[in-house]
């Protein structure tokens, strides 16, 4: 990899020439829209002199232009808070041109790629940054600086990626959390230069049957660091070197998937296994009505050193109301039987007209063992909604 330091010159070289290009090409009225919200987190269990609210405004920008032989697509988020400073960012979720070469589709700048096929926690997904900050779970990422080149056949694709590096992971305010809220001294890192070393990544995917797979490979620096507390009380993020094999699989028969996610290889110096495995089987007009159920059941296992534990069961309920307002529900419970911790997630949302969306959340945790992963969360469980206006 230490040759490859041009292709990011090159890649720096190709971006202006096709900006340059594009800047003097035929074109039509770019299409614009975006989003307004507004959220309050509350944190019931926190004591009252602790920080136990948040608010923030998030401004999200959607841009998309048509050149005659490319298009641009852009996805800008601004976001603020009032008391946590570490989720005041702005950041190009996509920032990308897409244009053709023969039957090959060629992306250059930020994406937002999403690999997998399982409900509760995505192994193989190994592209982007999660934007931990963002108080959303693992579902917010940060833009991926990338080169692709992606080619569709009858029924499978491949494609290939190069990164000139990476994001680290955002993280709250020292003082905006009771218990995560937490200060993070600068990274380190395994590769000798940092969130700057090249990357390369490649996925084959297809449908044959009832059968969605796909097949992946990656060789640059793992997403999540690994955690440590240093002298000064401070916590230290180390990112290890990765380099994995990403296998997906999901069987559909009726109203029933099955599900598989595996992932491994080596980070650091160290071999690792992770898996995730499940079924989600629906059912329609429950209690003779217009909604659908999922009922969801996985399994999760994962011996690397950056998870709160190995072994993890998840149950779950994805309830959809099929009305005009978009409702939806869903319940996940994971259970961790070896240190007796469970969490208990809910998200719902509702359209309220055609610009207003409504989504309320909720992570409650609860753990025997004070030590335990859990346990150190137990001043953390959170509420919140949020208010998006789109326009």
């Amino acid at each position: 990899m230490k040759n490859m330091r041009f292709s990011r010159i090159a890649l720096q070289l190709g971006l202006t020439s096709l900006g340059l290009i594009l800047a003097h090409a035929p074109l039509s009225a770019a299409d614009v829209k975006g989003s307004v919200t507004t959220q309050w987190i509350g944190f019931p269990d926190s004591e009252p002199q602790n920080h136990s609210y948040g608010r923030s405004a998030t401004l999200n920008l959607e841009l998309y232009q048509r050149f005659e032989q490319a298009e641009f697509v852009a996805d800008m988020i601004a976001r603020l808070d009032d008391k946590d400073s570490g989720r005041r960012n702005l950041d190009a979720t996509d920032a990308y041109v897409k244009t053709y070469l023969s039957e090959l589709e060629l992306y250059a700048g930020n994406r937002k790629i999403f690999w997998g096929k399982v409900e509760s926690k995505n192994i193989v997904d190994v592209i982007n940054q999660r934007d931990a900050s963002a108080n959303s779970g693992q579902t917010e990422k940060l833009g991926a600086l990338s080169f692709s080149a992606e080619k569709y056949f009858d029924e499978t694709e491949l494609q290939f990626f190069f990164l000139p590096g990476f994001n680290t992971k955002t993280y709250n305010d020292a003082d905006s959390h009771p218990s995560t809220g937490l200060a993070f001294a600068a990274p380190e890192f395994e590769r000798k230069d940092g969130k700057k070393a090249d990357e390369l990544a490649a996925r084959f995917s297809g449908y044959y049957g009832g059968l969605d797979y796909a097949l992946s490979g990656f060789y640059g620096t793992a997403r999540d660091p690994i955690i440590s507390p240093k002298a000064d009380g401070k916590l230290r993020p180390y990112y290890a070197m990765q380099r994995s094999i990403g296998v997906e699989g999901q069987y559909t028969s009726e109203a029933v998937l099955l599900k598989l996610e595996v992932l491994f290889g080596k980070q650091g110096p160290s071999d690792f296994f992770a898996a995730v495995t499940g079924v989600e089987k629906t059912l329609y007009a429950v209690w003779d009505t217009q909604w659908d159920a999922g009922l969801i059941g996985e399994v999760q296992f994962d011996d690397r050193p950056q998870v709160a534990n190995e072994l993890f069961g998840v149950v779950g309920v994805r309830l959809l109301l099929n009305d005009p307002q978009d409702t939806n529900f869903l319940v996940l419970h994971s259970s961790d039987r070896e240190y007796d911790q469970t969490l208990l997630s809910l998200k719902g949302s509702r359209r309220l007209s055609e610009s207003l969306f409504l989504e309320v959340n909720g992570s409650f945790f609860n753990a025997r063992t004070p030590s335990s992963s859990f346990g150190m969360l137990s001043d953390d469980d959170q509420i919140s909604a949020q208010l998006k206006w789109f326009f």
